[in-house]
């Protein structure tokens, strides 16, 4: 795991202080593991959810993460292994403190969605397959609501005989505290739908973004609302007739309305894509739209009203930033004009996949990175301040520092610590362990890792120091 975290007190009007922390943190082992969502908790942590694949079988199970406001992992959560393949699109924390979680499940080769209950401390307390409603289908989006229940939505299709590829609908379902289905509502009819991301308005109603498409034709982005009783108010679809247009997020606005982000194509055969803002009115009905872009690929995947009545965008792109692709944090005013930008990610690739804004003012991502942590890929969470940046004031916590030198190396690696180190283990690119060790030493601070008898390559390294774990990339090479 490769965490910093920083603490930031921020003068407001002159007249208080309020402390910002921001920190940057992977979690993984070997595996290809990745975030999918972020929401924060009442004590100002955050839970993850989305998916740790297995090295050695390919299977992809659930994959849940509690973090501390700190971005220390409290505990985690995998689910799966009898399915041999499901994620977690998407959690939130419940009225018992507790969690609720969607995705889906492979059950007979066939997808179906889920919901997953978790306790505080992430034990399992339930999860219901739901069958009844639908042949087969995925989970993408689950939120608890004023009235004490629970919605989530997801693709859908209703008749499992059917194995037609433009035939995909949409499910959204409320459901109570124990799982069991209070109403729930198809919609689409011929062609491909998608319901990404849910949300409940002020009138205690739910707003569904999507996107909508028909064979042989440019698809759209699309929107629907939905009475909290289940019945449909609107639909809509947004997008040019000469554009492949879709959504990934919506929010409220402060004036009632909404305002929907993802990602626009300009023509079929477009190799590059630009943010696409839209913002509606309460009825859906557009009022404008803008893209945000640059010469070379960049999607839109969340965004948010902030405190300050403006917009928060995350995005990703391979025309900012250092590596292939890298996550863009897109601050504009309320009419969708760009006010700054800021990159995040390192050599390799990043994703963002969701991102919120927290009660102190700042913002929070998930996604995923090649860059850094031990495996092909990693879970990337970032906590920054309301400018969107990690600060460099030092951390008063006096967390660990590990550092392993020199790196590249002919084989002996130097690992110091502040404080007494554990013992540590190392595993080669296929998960196995070539070395390992436990310390009795309660003061050992420095100590030295011996691979001069393994043959050149990647290794990973994980560090038990001061009751954390600490894990490294490191390269043997003569």
């Amino acid at each position: 795991m490769k965490k910093i975290a920083f603490f930031l007190c921020a003068a407001f009007f002159g007249i208080s202080l309020t402390a910002q922390i921001t920190f940057e943190t992977t979690i993984g082992n070997i595996d290809d593991d990745g975030g999918i969502s972020i929401a924060e908790c009442s004590d100002g942590g955050f839970i993850i959810s989305g998916y740790t694949e297995n090295y050695y079988s390919g299977y992809r199970n659930i994959y849940v993460v509690r973090l501390n406001q700190y971005g220390d992992t409290l505990w985690t959560h995998t689910e799966g292994d009898t399915y041999q393949y499901c994620s977690a699109n998407s959690a939130c924390q419940t009225f018992d403190q507790g969690f609720i979680v969607t995705g889906y499940i492979y059950i007979d080769d066939e997808e179906m969605p889920f919901l997953l209950k978790l306790s505080s401390d992430g034990a399992k307390e339930w999860i219901k397959i739901y069958s009844s409603f639908l042949a087969k289908g995925s989970g993408r989006s689950v939120i608890k609501t004023t009235d004490s229940s629970f919605v989530f939505c997801g693709t859908a299709e209703s008749d499992k005989s059917s194995d037609k590829l433009w035939n995909q609908q949409v499910f959204v379902a409320k459901i109570n505290n124990q799982g069991e289905v209070i109403w729930n509502k198809t919609l689409g009819n011929s062609g491909v739908h998608y319901a990404v991301d849910v949300i409940e308005t002020s009138d205690s109603n739910y707003v569904v973004a999507g996107m909508f498409d028909t064979p042989g034709e440019y698809h759209d982005a699309w929107a629907f609302k939905v009475h909290k009783t289940g019945i449909p108010l609107w639909n809509k679809t947004y997008g040019t007739d000469n554009s492949l247009d879709s959504f990934q997020s919506v929010d409220e606005t402060s004036d009632g309305g909404l305002i929907f982000c993802g990602t626009t194509y300009q023509g079929i055969i477009a190799m590059n894509g630009d943010v696409y803002l839209v913002k509606t009115n309460a009825n859906g009905n557009e009022e404008w739209s803008k893209t945000i872009g640059g010469s070379h690929d960049i999607g839109g995947v969340s965004v948010c009203n902030t405190s300050d009545n403006e917009l928060i965008i995350g995005a990703e792109s391979d025309d900012y930033g250092n590596g292939d692709y890298d996550i863009l944090l897109i601050k504009t005013d309320i009419q969708g004009d760009s006010l700054w930008t800021r990159f995040h990610g390192g050599p390799l690739t990043e994703y963002v996949r969701s991102l919120i804004t927290t009660n102190d003012g700042g913002f929070a991502f998930t996604g995923y990175t090649r860059s850094y942590g031990v495996g092909g890929s990693d879970v990337y969470v970032v906590k920054t301040n309301a400018d969107g940046l990690l600060t460099s004031i030092d951390d008063t916590r006096n967390l660990p520092q590990v550092t392993i030198s020199p790196n590249p190396s002919g084989g002996l690696f130097s690992v110091t610590s502040n404080e007494p180190i554990n013992g540590f283990t190392v595993y080669d690119l296929n998960g196995k362990i070539v070395s390992e060790q436990t310390f009795q030493d309660n003061n050992l601070k420095f100590f030295n890792i011996n691979l001069q008898d393994k043959p050149d390559g990647l290794f990973c390294i994980t560090i038990k120091s001061g009751g954390n774990y600490h894990s490294f990339k490191v390269i043997k090479k003569q």
